[in-house]
């Protein structure tokens, strides 16, 4: 990072910040947490916006958690966090060295994070506009848990690439079909096609605890609607 470039974006963080949240300040007082000495900026919301919390150091180490992805590209994502009724936008770069995680701090990939997701993320700013830009040392998804799963149950609708299941063990869950999973039906190779409405199934691959979602690796078709 440019350390001669350090107290011009700083003063722009500050403005940036402050400015707008002035009347959020003199209107929800009791719900936010006033910015404390160090460090030296630090705004939280309590009751409006709920675990939404923004840091900013004076060396510019940014720690950021609430934010609401908005887009993911290869190497990068966008989020936005929300403070009363004001609303930051943040460019959020990874590398190889960044450690990404789940909810239950199981290692993940960028590609396993979606839009919607609330993530938490702390890095080094290196812009305040547009956008502020963070490289990313950790990131976690708070809205991604996933494990491995196998559910049983009928089917009770389908959509172009998934189906939804009504399990015996954890009620109904959307069954995502990619490209690679395995769908076996009287031991020979079958298509979601010949999966129908009413169909019993068995389905295993990794399941998100949060959003009920199987990313199914294999699927068995166990008994046809008649």
């Amino acid at each position: 990072m440019d350390t001669k470039r350090l107290p011009v974006m700083f003063a722009a963080v500050v403005f940036a910040l402050m400015v707008p949240l002035a009347g959020v300040f003199a209107e929800n007082g009791k719900n936010i947490v006033k910015p404390a000495t160090k460090p030296a900026v630090a705004v939280k919301v309590d009751k409006m916006n709920a675990g939404v919390e923004v840091r900013i150091s004076r060396n510019g180490e940014v720690s950021v958690s609430g934010a609401k992805v908005t887009s993911i590209s290869e190497n990068t994502l966008n989020a936005a966090t929300t403070l009363g009724s004001v609303s930051m936008t943040w460019t959020v770069n990874t590398d190889s060295s960044t450690k990404i995680v789940q909810r239950s701090g199981g290692k993940v990939a960028l590609s396993d994070i979606s839009a919607g997701d609330v993530i938490s993320f702390r890095g080094t700013l290196t812009a305040a506009s547009p956008a502020m830009t963070v490289n990313a040392k950790s990131l976690t998804d708070h809205s991604l848990e996933t494990k491995r799963g196998s559910f049983l149950g009928g089917v009770i609708s389908i959509g172009t690439n998934n189906f939804v299941l009504d399990s015996k063990n954890r009620g109904q869950i959307t069954v995502n079909v990619g490209s690679d999973t395995e769908i076996k039906k009287d031991g020979s190779t079958a298509v979601l096609a010949d999966i129908h409405v009413g169909d019993k199934v068995s389905a295993a691959g990794l399941f998100n605890n949060i959003s009920k979602i199987l990313n199914a690796v294999k699927i068995k078709i166990l008994a046809e609607t008649k």
